[in-house]
């Protein structure tokens, strides 16, 4: 158990930005009980105690932080997001309830169910069908190999009842209109141009279709551009019906894992494969069979190359390569799903086509590897990633695997449910932009790595000669016209390196949530601006860093490392270990245009680098009202650059400060 004994401090008031710099030396009050740290929540008791003491600092109270922070609703907005921005003191604990259900989760149904939960009113199941099923299921199943019947039947019969489903769940929707939404949307998601469009693009690049009346002006709120057509084309969305993809989800992952429960009793030794070569497989083949939804596949033991998409592929083990989208379904024109389970084998996944990979578009994907040190190379909206739909990519039983896609990857998700699940292994992530776990519009994208020392990078795209990363946690709206969805990482061990640009770890924009969350080891945090637990124009940012001595640099500018901008809030907790900090401006516990950030460090000896007039508990004031901004050390002696940089300013051990009109920070030596 760690002790802490709080022992009298100098409060020193005034410092940046204030007209009347001065020093108030008086005692602080000496709290006589003893505070235990609770390692296993964001916000202990000693955080909240001290949340409290900076706050009445600034003359404050607690429903200070919840002053409004939107400018108006909107028909996108999801309770979570609005609920971060008005209560900020209440995420920390929902994103303990999030990491506690995402380390309890063991199965597909169960991630599958993490996030849906995320989706609140929209996705909530308020109408059921009786999910019909097509086609001669028993015709094709009798054919196979009777240890795998079924096994067979069982995804099969998910399959049709999921795309029954989705057929209600987009009936409202011409196909033209999915078409029109798919020529208007997918663009937005690649920043840099779309150089090869797929087959499906090239298709809705066709349709035609004038949403608004002749004569429609756009507007102008601000500095942003409303135009009327894009704000119809997204009205289309809400015609979807939500709540019956929700039910076909629950039902082609419940299939999924009963099926890999299923396969562990199956012994391949006994199953006779014959050497298969065609359009769609090659290699060591059990069973071969064309559907009108694609070919159902079972692969043997030994190696396989596999050409095009699939319904089905099950693949008993041995070295195999993939080729086609491996669990990517595009639903056009009809909702579509596809599954791959592959149960062994060191195996190479590489296609370039968008929605590959447990990638899905108006339809259910579902990649999953149960075994070997695997590579996955792909594209765009690929690796757990869906627009109006549902993406998994699940991988399990590794040491070694390495992930690589461009835009919207590795855990992302629009109108829809992306997810990325990694059990264990050393891993490298590597990405370009809106990826490793990304929340679009009505949408949830999770990156969930259990174990090992991991790498991840979101290399980001160049405009305005800017970086934009738009990963590893972040949540992304539409402005003006569209609320953003919740994005997720969570790494339970491992010491790790994290590498973004703009808008990274733990970020958000636009009526988004970005939450990354480390559970333990050794971290390096790497970005330029808008990071490491920053909230960004009207949304939410988080990070929490739960254990171990991390590294935390963002260097380019300011809003950084538990800061927020514009109607905003930022949130930064490190629980345990020496930690250092290296920031320019606007960071560590600084807000400003009228926004929350809060800064925590919990124990141990910490160094904090950062240019003079830095932040360190700053609130800035704008729009004539304020900001504020906490900044807490709580345990250890620690250095700040800012003592000599700026003499006078307030930030140093062992000292309490304001800053600007709401800020306030302390720091505690405490004690063990």
């Amino acid at each position: 158990m760690i002790v802490f004994y709080i022992t009298p401090l100098v409060i020193i008031t005034g410092c940046q930005l204030s007209n009347k710099t001065h020093l108030d030396v008086r005692p602080v009050p000496v709290v006589t009980a003893t505070v235990t740290a609770d390692i296993g929540k964001a916000l202990g008791f000693l955080e909240e105690y001290y949340i409290d003491d900076a706050l009445k600092l600034m003359g404050l109270d607690r429903p200070a932080l919840g002053f409004k922070k939107d400018m108006e609703d909107d028909d996108y907005r999801l309770e979570i997001v609005q609920g971060s921005l008005h209560k900020p003191l209440e995420l920390p604990g929902q994103c303990d309830k999030i990491d506690k259900s995402w380390q309890d989760a063991k199965t597909l149904l169960d991630s599958f169910k993490v996030e849906v939960s995320h989706l609140g009113k929209w996705w909530s199941i308020s109408s059921t069908a009786a999910a019909s099923v097509s086609g001669d299921i028993d015709s094709l199943v009798n054919k196979s190999p009777k240890e795998l019947r079924g096994i067979l039947r069982s995804l099969l019969d998910a399959s049709y009842q999921s795309q029954g489903l989705m057929n209600k769940a987009f009936e409202k929707l011409t196909l033209e209109e999915r078409k029109y939404i798919v020529k208007n949307v997918i663009p937005k998601m690649i920043l840099n141009g779309d150089s090869v469009p797929d087959d499906f693009q090239l298709d809705a690049e066709k349709v035609e279709m004038n949403l608004v009346p002749p004569g429609s002006k756009v507007e102008t709120q601000g500095r942003d551009v409303i135009d009327p057509e894009e704000v119809a084309m997204l009205k289309l969305t809400l015609k979807i019906n939500y709540s019956y993809l929700h039910q076909a989800g629950l039902i082609m992952t419940s299939a999924a894992d009963n099926v890999i429960e299923m396969l562990k009793g199956v012994s391949t030794d006994t199953i006779k494969a014959d050497n298969i070569r065609n359009e769609y497989v090659s290699g060591d083949v059990v069973f071969y069979k064309d559907t009108p939804n694609g070919p159902v596949i079972i692969g043997g033991a030994g190696e396989n190359i596999y050409y095009k998409d699939a319904l089905l592929i099950i693949d008993l083990g041995g070295d195999d390569r993939y080729l086609n989208r491996a669990g990517g379904a595009i639903g056009l024109p009809n909702p579509e799903t596809s599954i791959v389970i592959d149960l062994a084998g060191d195996d190479f996944y590489s296609c370039y086509k968008k929605f590959s990979q447990g990638g899905a578009l108006f339809g259910i994907g579902i990649l999953a590897d149960l075994g070997g040190d695997d590579i996955y190379q792909a594209g765009h909206f690929s690796q757990g990633a869906a627009m109006f739909g549902i993406g998994i990519l699940w991988d399990k039983n590794s040491y070694e695997d390495s992930f690589s896609a461009n835009h919207f990857c590795q855990g992302a998700g629009g109108w829809g449910i992306g997810i990325l699940y990694n059990e264990s292994g050393d891993t490298k992530y590597y990405s370009r932009t809106f990826s490793q776990g990304i929340g679009f519009t009505l949408g949830t994208g999770a990156l969930i790595d259990k174990a090992g020392d991991d790498y991840y990078t979101a290399a980001g795209t160049i405009m305005n000669n800017r970086p934009y990363s738009m990963s590893q946690g972040f949540g992304q709206g539409n402005r003006p016209i569209a609320s953003g969805g919740v994005g997720t990482l969570i790494d339970l061990t491992g010491s790790d390196h994290y590498t973004g640009f703009f808008y990274a770890q733990g970020c958000s924009y636009w009526y988004g949530l970005g939450i990354l969350i480390d559970n333990a080891g050794n971290d390096r945090y790497d970005a330029q601006v808008y990071a490491q637990g920053c909230g960004i124009h009207l949304s939410t940012g988080i990070l929490i860093d739960r254990g171990g001595s991390d590294f935390y640099n963002c260097t380019y500018g300011g809003n950084a490392q538990g800061a927020a901008h514009d109607l905003a809030v930022g949130i930064l907790i490190d629980k345990n270990g020496r930690d250092t900090y290296v920031g320019m401006g606007n960071n560590q516990g600084s807000a400003i245009t009228n926004s929350v950030a809060l800064f925590i460090d919990s124990e141990s000896d910490d160094i904090y680098y950062t240019s003079p007039k830095g932040g360190q508990g700053f609130g800035g004031t704008a729009r004539n009202y304020g900001s504020i901004g906490i900044f807490l050390d709580l345990n250890g002696n620690d250095f700040y650059s800012e003592q000599y940089l700026n003499p006078g300013c307030g930030s140093a051990n062992n000292s309490r400060w304001t800053k600007g009109d709401k800020g306030a920070g302390i720091d505690t030596v405490g004690g063990k």
